[in-house]
């Protein structure tokens, strides 16, 4: 999933190397190469363990409230799949 890849990026990890045989990334935080991860094993889209710490960099970041009440709507609903895109849409338009 791109988007995974977009919000790992956002949350400090980087690409390492791309493995030519299969064409995925690997991500690792800087300076702990020994955490490795397929960007098939991100699981921003489908684990609350993964997301929320995502949601608060977000919030965090955002200065002008304008992801935040889409967010907070959300978050009331308890809906993963509506607060991992407005995560991503927040990630998009502050590249």
């Amino acid at each position: 999933m791109k988007e995974n890849k977009l919000i790992a990026e956002f949350m400090g990890w980087e690409e390492i190397y791309k493995d030519a045989s299969q064409l995925d990334y690997k991500f690792a935080k800087p300076n702990e190469i020994i955490y490795r991860r397929n960007i098939d094993d991100l699981k921003y889209h489908s684990s609350w363990d993964w997301l929320m710490p995502v949601v608060k960099k977000v919030i965090s970041k955002d200065y002008e409230f304008r992801v935040f009440e889409e967010l907070k709507l959300q978050l009331w609903r308890v809906d993963i799949d509506a607060i991992y895109k407005a995560v991503v849409e927040f990630i998009k338009t502050k590249k």
